[in-house]
């Protein structure tokens, strides 16, 4: 009787250990579960709030409605023309300073296009180098959280400026009815060598004198604007603000 009372205790003492151990190790695995649950969610929370630390939102606005893409389209150009404007409200809505910039995508005149690759060329250009002037510019370079700036495009065309000559470009098609010039160091001399066939290859060497320039592009305008019935200068400018460092 004593040895089955002591064998039958030493079964209990060995299950009530194993019991006491299987006990343990699932409290270690649950607070195991737990602690690593706290740390992933503490590491999702800091990252979603550094992630919020400063917000970004710029808004376009061009006639009521919110654009990062300027279309020009000047239509009825001519010496003497009304002036053109348009404008784009820039407001910065977030909480990061911006730099304000834009870049010239396309430029169309008489249905051709123009080559843009060199953007501070293209823009310089559109202020001379043709006898009208459009003129694209932003009030400020920087734009301060919650403040404005403006990005604005004006074209003019005076037909009262004397003694100008322009050069030529691939806007330009041959006419044997105007006379071209060469430019020789300060001095314009009439080229008598031009022709159909040598026109391209001479052309940006070539300059019009002010009123041919005016006729010139006040007729084409006229005649291709009624043929295709689109605008004689057609430009897309890409508004562009970038998060200052």
């Amino acid at each position: 009787m004593g040895i089955k009372f002591r064998n039958y205790y030493n079964s209990l003492s060995k299950k009530k250990k194993k019991l006491v151990l299987e006990s343990f190790i699932f409290v270690l695995f649950f607070l195991g579960v737990n602690i690593f649950a706290w740390f992933t969610y503490v590491s999702k929370a800091s990252l979603e709030i550094s992630g919020t630390v400063a917000a970004w939102d710029v808004e376009f606005n061009s006639d009521g409605k919110a654009t990062s893409m300027v279309v020009v389209e000047i239509t009825n150009m001519k010496p003497g023309m009304l002036d053109y404007s348009q404008q784009v409200i820039v407001h910065n809505l977030g909480e990061v300073d911006a730099d304000l910039s834009y870049e010239i995508e396309k430029l169309s005149i008489l249905g051709k296009d123009m080559d843009v690759s060199d953007n501070t060329k293209t823009i310089s250009n559109l202020n001379g180098f043709y006898p009208f002037n459009v003129v694209l510019g932003t009030s400020s370079g920087s734009l301060d959280s919650g403040k404005y700036a403006d990005f604005t495009v004006n074209a003019t065309w005076s037909y009262d400026e004397t003694n100008k000559h322009y050069q030529l470009n691939e806007a330009y098609d041959y006419d044997p009815s105007y006379t071209y010039y060469y430019l020789n160091n300060g001095v314009y001399t009439e080229a008598t060598d031009i022709t159909e066939s040598n026109f391209t290859t001479k052309r940006s060497s070539l300059y019009l004198e002010k009123d041919d320039a005016d006729t010139y592009f006040g007729e084409k305008c006229g005649t291709y604007e009624k043929a295709s019935g689109d605008a004689c200068l057609y430009m897309k400018v890409k508004l562009i603000a970038k998060q200052k460092a």
